[in-house]
């Protein structure tokens, strides 16, 4: 019986050769889509869990508002303050660099062996009790000064069979000195997926300014009452702090979740637009099996009189299922096997977007995995369809009458859904791409980022002799704490009522503020204007930005007005001369917060980090020429590693650095492109399929209307005129939707596009385009046959 099936099976989808391709190409595109997206959010939510007391390790995060947006950081003082609670069992500091760009540039050298791509963590001496750590060498305890543990792969790398601990080997960061360590232990290397990865361990000699803070609790610890309690103590925090900021919100985050609800450093595109690439693939896939169900309904219908002579002859419905479900098996199986070549095609594009380093043939089973269960649930879907086609027309199909009005409604709403999803999908994709643009390419974000360059200066006097003498630079800033790029900030929080005690104010509001040195000089080189009033001339002269300014609610009295700041221990009073733009530093994703800008150095406490380097303007045309010339100098080589023994200085394109930031938004936008175009591929396959069906079906109607006059182009504005009335049903639709969503989504953004009108037209357009130019010739065809042969035939 299977044997008879499957050869009517065969026997069916060659008799519709188009149809069957279309249904196989737009079922492979979803299922690839979906079973990659699938992949993906699996790979995520595995991060860490494999640790054995994952379910009571938490990550500390500290917040304060600004803008109504939170923005978290972590302190090594808090590690201290968190193990005097009776619910921590041991808590811990890690600075995880291996998580940065940078680590790529890191090198390790045992004699003549040097390996790139190191990954470090600094770790406290509480690491290794808060998180398990196997040794294959040695014995793990706190680590000194000048002692590391390495892993066993990078053990086996750079010793190969010789024992590791005891040698002295020489570890240079990306930017810093080299620094011989000694190794004492050498553990297993975690081959999970895990935030703290690493392939070096060394000991923190010095207060680093981010640190991962985890504490492990004991055990049966409800963690959120124990979050409720930590932040009521936040005062005791802010007194414990050298910057006066009060944390305004403390979150303990499980360690198997922190990926997932923080924005992490080291991960391209952010958790939660993973999730809408998902939603997209799940999107996809209901598309194509959609246009595959209409191409079932329709060809049920077309074969009415089969399922006829089958019921007369004794054919049962469960055996007219059974055939059905094989049919519906085997046009999954050839499209499953076209889906797998296309996951092999894709796969360096999608390690590149993913970071999914596990090996092709476990991504090939579990692919295999989501397409068996997807074409299980379209065989039951398939199978439930025919049944309720079988029954509601029952009576129709035992008098062997076809009737097309079942099958047109289907062909009608498949259709509109599948016009509908992507008309919406291209309209999100394009305010995306617009907005991602916007922010790689705006003036409005407070500075000229184009063709800046950084360069520090550890030992190297030669980049500043060139800088001095060379006629390609048109401006330079030395030695300076630098707006952009960004260092490290100083911060405080203050109540408003000793900010400005001559002025009457919300006495209880408290206002975060940045600290950053901001001259006429700097001003001229980052091409500031102030808005209101200049530049300060002398240190007790300040600018504030626009919004402190709107937090301080001065309006027309702002310049002139004055501001007690505790700096240096001192509260001393400084005057308004100027206010301006505010600036993105790092990234335009997040709001800006209030930020003082004051004149010098001697503002500043000596506790805060200067950095040794010069900052420079490069004539435009040039800058290719002068970022080679230094580079030589410091002796990086085209492939951006450093020869040199010392890694020296480091290199900091601003305008790449800035566009680093919206990496996630950038790759995002490419991956929506790529999911709209799969869209678009399927409903055009489908509407061809639904097209070429629907003129089988009426080929004597074409017929009957040209013996009774109708022309050829009478004939392609009636086929025409109802897709297009179904493409403006599906946009009345999915262009309000579609607005309402990315509105929502743009607004999240500071400085962000205004969707304009023409954008809906233009799509309209173009996809009235596209469905034109794709049934066209179907229909052109059936309107040229010769209608004496066709009613012959019939």
């Amino acid at each position: 019986m299977l044997t008879h099936y499957i050869k009517i099976s065969y026997r069916n989808l060659m008799k519709h050769k188009l149809q069957t391709a279309a249904c196989i190409i737009g079922l492979a595109l979803g299922l690839t889509c979906f079973s990659m997206s699938a992949l993906w959010m699996r790979n995520i939510a595995s991060f860490d869990n494999f640790h054995k007391n994952a379910e009571r390790t938490y990550m500390v995060s500290c917040g304060i508002d600004i803008h109504d947006n939170v923005q978290y950081w972590q302190d090594p003082i808090y590690c201290d303050y968190l193990a005097k609670y009776p619910e921590v069992e041991n808590v811990c500091g890690v600075v995880c660099n291996g998580l940065l760009e940078t680590h790529k540039k890191c090198f390790v050298r045992y004699k003549d062996t040097q390996k790139y791509g190191i990954r470090q963590n600094i770790i406290d001496s509480a690491f290794c009790s808060v998180f398990d750590l196997e040794a294959v060498e040695g014995r793990i305890k706190p680590l000194k000064n000048n002692e590391a543990i390495i892993t066993d792969a990078l053990a086996r790398t750079l010793f190969g069979n010789e024992t590791a601990v005891g040698k002295v080997i020489e570890f240079t960061p990306y930017g810093y000195k080299k620094t011989e360590y000694k190794i004492t232990a050498v553990v297993k290397e975690w081959k999970q997926n895990s935030l703290l990865t690493f392939d070096i361990l060394t000991p923190q000699v010095s207060q680093p300014e981010v640190v991962f803070v985890f504490v492990k609790t004991h055990k049966n610890m409800d963690y959120k009452k124990f979050e409720d309690k930590i932040y009521e103590d936040k005062v005791k925090f802010g007194d414990d702090r050298d910057n006066n900021i009060l944390p305004s919100t403390i979150t303990l985050c499980p360690i198997n979740r922190v990926l997932i609800e923080t924005n992490i450093t080291g991960f391209d595109i952010k958790y939660g637009y993973i999730r809408y690439f998902v939603a997209l693939g799940i999107i996809i896939i209901l598309c194509a099996v959609c246009s595959y169900l209409v191409f079932l309904v329709t060809n049920l219908h077309i074969r009415s009189r089969e399922m006829a002579l089958r019921r007369v002859l004794g054919s049962s419905v469960k055996g007219i299922i059974g055939m059905v479900a094989v049919e519906t098996l085997s046009i999954f199986a050839v499209a499953a096997a076209l889906g797998g070549l296309l996951t092999i095609a894709c796969l360096p594009y999608f390690r590149e977007y993913s970071n999914i380093q596990i090996p092709l043939t476990d991504i090939l089973f579990e692919t295999a995995c989501y397409i068996a269960a997807i074409s299980a649930i379209a065989t039951i879907t398939a199978a439930t369809t025919t049944l309720i086609v079988l029954r509601t027309s029952q009576h129709t199909i035992m008098q062997g009458h076809r009737s097309r009005q079942g099958s047109s409604v289907v062909d009608k709403v498949g259709s509109g859904i599948q016009l509908t999803v992507t008309l919406a999908t291209v309209v999100c994709s394009l305010v995306m791409l617009w907005q991602v643009r916007y922010m790689s390419h705006s003036t409005d974000f407070g500075i000229d980022r184009h063709n800046l360059l950084f360069a520090s200066t550890n030992n190297k006097p030669e980049i500043m002799q060139y800088v001095k003498q060379s006629p390609l630079i048109e401006q330079y800033l030395e030695g300076n704490r630098f707006i952009v790029p960004v260092f490290g900030d100083m911060w405080l929080t203050i109540v408003k009522e000793a900010l400005l005690p001559d002025t009457k104010t919300d006495a209880d509001k408290q206002i975060s503020i940045s600290l950053h040195i901001l001259s006429k000089k700097e001003g001229e080189l980052y091409h500031i204007t102030p808005v209101e009033g200049r530049f300060s001339e002398n240190p007790q002269e300040i600018v504030i930005n626009e919004s402190l300014k709107k937090n301080l609610g001065l309006g027309d009295k702002t310049l002139g007005s004055k501001i007690h700041l505790p700096i240096n221990n001192n509260k001393e009073c400084y005057t308004i001369v100027g206010v301006i733009k505010d600036i993105y530093r790092q990234s335009p994703i997040t709001h800006n917060m209030s930020v003082i800008y004051i004149h010098g150095y001697e503002a500043f406490s000596m506790s805060m980090s200067f950095c040794n380097g010069v900052l420079m303007r490069i004539k435009e045309g040039h800058f290719d020429e002068v970022k080679h010339d230094i580079e030589k100098i410091v002796g990086i080589d085209n492939d951006g590693n450093t020869q040199a023994a010392d890694a020296g200085p480091q290199l900091i394109d601003v305008e790449e650095e800035f566009c680093n930031n919206i990496k996630s938004e950038t790759l995002m936008s490419q991956l929506l492109s790529i999911a709209t175009a799969a869209c678009i591929i399927i409903n055009i396959i489908g509407l061809l399929s639904i097209i070429s069906l629907s003129l089988e079906q009426r080929t004597k109607e074409i017929a009957l209307r040209k013996i009774h006059g109708a022309t050829r182009r009478n004939i392609l504005s009636l086929f025409l005129s109802s897709h297009i009335k179904i493409l403006t049903i599906s946009s009345i639709v999915a262009f309000p939707v579609s607005y309402m969503i990315m509105r929502r989504w743009i607004e999240s953004y500071p400085l962000h596009i205004t969707i304009s009108w023409w954008l809906f037209p233009l799509v309209f357009v173009g996809m009235l385009f596209l469905i034109i130019a794709s049934v066209f010739w179907q229909i052109w065809k059936a309107a040229r046959q010769n209608p004496a042969e066709v009613l012959k035939s019939e």
